[in-house]
């Protein structure tokens, strides 16, 4: 997507991110699924590095990908200035890990499959999708965990159910508490995320917690 195609764009969004609970909770979720202390993870659509690092202070090794070299650019900068040397980002298409067979003991797409089937047209989506979950399968190691965090509301595609009933995943859905110092960051992170009616819903409950679902589909 266009939007992606600055770095002015990749601050933005890592600045903006900041706010959201759900890194924390989903990190707890991956833990309980397969212990990351020693554990090797790859992660697909790393974006800014939000979970990367997390994910970096408990595992043995991250190997993180995304398509964009803005965002690439930015998780990199957080990388080097937390001295994660544990830790590379790398620029990949998510069909295509430049890694070995049996790379991995966790698997992660972050928050980016809606992406992937969004920008895939209505009859190639569903093997798009299918091309993700086989290359995350390809990657993890017999034992292994392979975890998709998502958003619960799929949209019209509803790839969230063919994750269930194609690739036999489970899934958990949590509260993920947003936070804000000020109602003008809270305008412009909801905006930025969200859209302009979510919004005007929430202002008047500002300062309350902004409260979203989120979703861990793993098999």
């Amino acid at each position: 997507m266009t939007r992606y195609a600055s770095l002015r764009y990749a601050r933005l969004y890592d600045r903006l991110r900041a706010y959201d609970g759900a890194t924390q909770t989903a990190l707890k979720i991956i833990d309980g699924l397969r212990d990351l202390r020693g554990a090797k993870v790859v992660e697909l659509g790393a974006g800014t590095g939000a979970l990367t690092v997390h994910l970096a202070k408990h595992a043995s090794r991250v190997h993180a990908f995304d398509k964009s070299k803005f965002m690439i650019a930015v998780a990199r900068e957080k990388v080097s200035l937390l001295c994660l040397s544990n830790c590379s980002v790398g620029l990949a298409d998510h069909r295509c890990i430049p890694l070995p067979n049996a790379s991995a003991d966790i698997v992660v797409a972050a928050w980016t499959l809606a992406s992937l089937v969004y920008e895939s047209s209505e009859e190639a989506w569903t093997e798009e999708l299918d091309n993700v979950i086989r290359e995350m399968g390809r990657l993890v190691r017999a034992g292994g965990v392979l975890v998709a965090l998502c958003p619960v509301d799929p949209g019209p595609r509803d790839y969230l159910a063919r994750l269930e009933t194609t690739h036999r995943f489970c899934h958990t859905i949590f509260e993920s508490s947003w936070r804000f110092p000020t109602i003008v960051e809270a305008r412009d992170v909801i905006q930025f995320f969200f859209s302009e009616g979510t919004w005007k819903e929430y202002r008047s409950r500002w300062p309350q917690d902004f409260v979203t679902l989120g979703g861990v589909w793993w098999r």
